[in-house]
């Protein structure tokens, strides 16, 4: 269903070149395909600018200008500190949330704009995530490696193929204006509802994060299940009973990165990313019990449901 949706967005973008505030986030492993998309976007439109964080977080925004898609690669990576994370998310809600920005060039005064730049985020690991129930995310997994697979083999290998999909990007135009339907308006503003959306982004984030974000999603049957398929089951049953001691919940973190995590790692990433509290306790005080999240009773409820 998505692979349809991105083909219609390009068909609606193509042929009307009209804003949208949907972000295009394709989340996977590296060598899946997700450069060789924004290559072929660039052989359509030119060059895609590709700010980097900094960049990006700087105040000139010279590269919106003229500009109908952007990339912006690994942000997660990029941005070391949570106050940089939350500019760069904040930034992004800014400029996909209305089409008028002011544009600001160096030893140039400012002056308003209105901009169709659509947002292609990539990511291998560590996503930099918009809030998990924002509307604007479609998202598309990207799990395979292309090298390694028996229809790229058979036609000559990866670099084979890479050279012929960006020859053939013409035929591939004329394919997205004969047969593929472009967005009704809605679609266009909204992408369609993802189910899994929680769990493609938990599986590809680093343990610490991964811990924490399960519990600022309240998604704690992800969590319940992960330490059950790592043998944890006794931080499984503190988790259930609403309060999980610190200590308890490291032997997931251990196994989750094969005994080469850090409390300090730990506790940071519960502190900026879990939406919980933390509080000293335990026998001589060395401990913390971690509290304040509610249970949700399914994974599967759907991020996409009523914004109100």
């Amino acid at each position: 269903m998505m692979r349809d949706y991105l083909f219609s967005f390009l068909k609606t973008k193509l042929t009307s070149f009209k804003y949208s505030p949907v972000v295009l986030y394709f989340l996977g492993v590296p060598g899946s395909g997700k450069g060789t998309f924004v290559r072929i976007i660039e052989e359509i439109f030119g060059l895609v600018p590709a700010p980097s964080a900094q960049e990006f977080l700087d105040k000139f925004n010279g590269w919106i200008v003229g500009a109908y898609f952007t990339e912006l690669d690994e942000y997660g990576d990029s941005l070391s500190t949570l106050r940089e994370k939350e500019e760069a998310i904040g930034k992004l809600k800014a400029l996909t949330g209305k089409r008028k920005v002011d544009i600001r060039k160096m030893r140039e005064n400012s002056h308003p704009y209105e901009h169709n730049v659509t947002f292609i985020m990539t990511a291998n690991k560590n996503p930099l995530m918009l809030d998990d129930n924002d509307r604007r995310i479609a998202l598309f997994n990207t799990p395979n490696i292309l090298a390694d697979q028996d229809w790229v083999e058979a036609a000559g290998g990866i670099d084979t193929v890479f050279n012929q999909v960006v020859d053939n990007v013409n035929d591939f135009c004329y394919w997205l204006a004969t047969e593929v339907k472009p967005l009704p308006a809605a679609d266009y503003m909204r992408p369609p509802m993802f189910e899994g959306k929680f769990e493609l982004i938990a599986d590809n984030m680093p343990a610490a994060a991964r811990i924490a974000y399960c519990f600022k999603q309240r998604q704690l049957d992800y969590l319940i299940e992960l330490c059950l398929d790592y043998a944890c089951d006794e931080t499984a049953k503190a988790i259930e009973t609403g309060e999980v001691m610190l200590s308890e919940l490291d032997e997931l973190y251990q196994e989750l990165t094969q005994d080469k995590g850090t409390r300090r790692a730990l506790i940071k990433a519960l502190r900026d990313h879990g939406n919980i509290h933390l509080v000293r306790g335990g026998t001589d005080g060395s401990d913390f019990r971690i509290s304040g999240y509610i249970k949700k009773n399914k994974v599967e409820e759907n991020p996409f449901d009523d914004e109100s």
